[in-house]
């Protein structure tokens, strides 16, 4: 089965677990005890630049993202196992890609729930993990969190993590710099209608249809 268009366009929207020292992932960044309903928005940056991003979470099934005004992700989850259904919209491009989690497993894409839901990726590397005893100076999260290292090969990331609601509040790197922060939040019930995908003028794209074997 060769990679199609569908299957590297996803590929790049996503990302994947690790050998540890020290604190364990899992543990530390758990997602038990989480809000039943969230909605957050976040600045962060990338290679591209500074970008914004609200997230919307109802349950362990429901998920909406949308990234500046350019890509909308919906995520229908399994209430009874890990497989979801996930819609992306390319608001500029026009173009509605329907895929599975067991396809983008196939195309080497490890994205789960977790992943896409809580702003951290597990690791795919070994990593070390530790408690961070004094915050960074100058930073002030929108709500009380603990900061952890968490060193990758040479790359660190010092997160703020709130357990009250399952989020990185705020992450930097080794130099201190912010790449990424949440700079609202609620636990307000979210409607129903907030994660109907609007699809009218799209170009349908079934990367199912391209990835599954015949």
């Amino acid at each position: 089965m060769k990679p199609t268009r569908a299957s590297l366009f996803l590929l790049l929207v996503f990302s994947g677990s690790a050998f540890a020292e020290g604190l364990m992932f899992d543990q530390v960044f758990s997602d038990k005890g989480e809000p039943r309903s969230i909605n957050y928005q976040v600045t962060y940056k990338s290679a591209s630049g500074e970008h914004h991003l609200e997230v919307w979470r109802e349950g362990s099934t429901l998920l909406k993202k949308k990234t500046d005004d350019t890509l909308e992700l919906y995520v229908i989850k399994d209430k009874n196992g890990p497989e979801f259904n996930l819609s992306v919209l390319d608001l500029k491009k026009k173009i509605y890609t329907q895929i599975k989690r067991t396809n983008l497993y196939r195309i080497g894409s490890f994205t789960d729930w977790y992943d896409l839901a809580h702003g951290l990726k597990h690791p795919i590397t070994k990593y070390e993990l530790n408690r961070l005893t004094a915050k960074p100076p100058q930073i002030t999260p929108i709500a009380t969190c603990q900061w952890y290292e968490l060193a990758q090969g040479q790359n660190k990331t010092q997160i703020c993590w709130s357990p009250e609601y399952a989020l990185p509040l705020v992450m930097t790197s080794a130099k201190g710099e912010i790449f990424w922060a949440v700079k609202k939040l609620n636990k307000n019930t979210i409607a129903p209608s907030v994660f109907e995908v609007h699809s009218d003028g799209f170009i349908k794209n079934d990367a199912n249809r391209d990835i599954e074997p015949d």
